[in-house]
């Protein structure tokens, strides 16, 4: 047996410092709580461990059907290795990799979402691509309405303006000669 001091943090209270004794071994684990107990126990830590292992699985876009193949050989103790950062995913190799295991119904939301998103996307005119001078210093607004010009939906302004004379207040559109 080893007596060990265990800390006990919570939100808004100070933490908590006990000693409880604790087994060295499984069997001492046995004598001292008991069979059932020391089962019970392990039961639990164990669903919490396979738990991570497949939140770690789903994060990874691994299919329903993967990750039961994959749990079927995990042993407590073995992090389970997707082979995939899930910094890193690629959605494209994402959705070939699985399209086909998915459900009708699944397919056509996803084609329906990249027709959506296709359909959307901001073109980019070839005058928002050239590079305004601007010494070495950052972007006045000036700057940026310059770069953005004809950016949201074509308008454009046809004076050297910089404010609304209606409003007072300056217009972000304003041509750069």
């Amino acid at each position: 047996m080893i007596r060990k001091q265990i800390e006990v943090k919570t939100l808004g209270k100070d933490p908590v410092t006990f000693e409880y004794n604790l087994s060295e071994k499984l069997t001492e684990a046995i004598e001292m709580y008991g069979d059932d107990n020391v089962h019970e126990m392990f039961l639990r830590a164990l669903v919490i461990a396979a738990q991570a292992n497949a939140r770690k699985l789903m994060s990874a876009n691994i299919l329903p059907d993967k990750i039961q193949e994959m749990m079927e050989t995990w042993k407590p103790g073995i992090k389970i290795r997707t082979g995939v950062s899930t910094k890193n995913i690629d959605p494209v190799k994402m959705i070939e990799d699985n399209f086909d295991e998915w459900s009708p119904e699944r397919q056509e939301a996803m084609l329906r979402l990249i027709q959506e998103r296709f359909n959307n996307r901001m073109i980019i005119p070839a005058a928002a691509t050239e590079t305004v001078e601007t010494n070495g210093e950052e972007p006045t607004a000036e700057d940026i309405a310059a770069i953005t010009e004809g950016m949201n939906g074509g308008e454009s302004t046809t004076g050297d303006e910089t404010t609304d004379e209606s409003t007072g207040e300056y217009n972000p559109r304003r041509r750069r000669h």
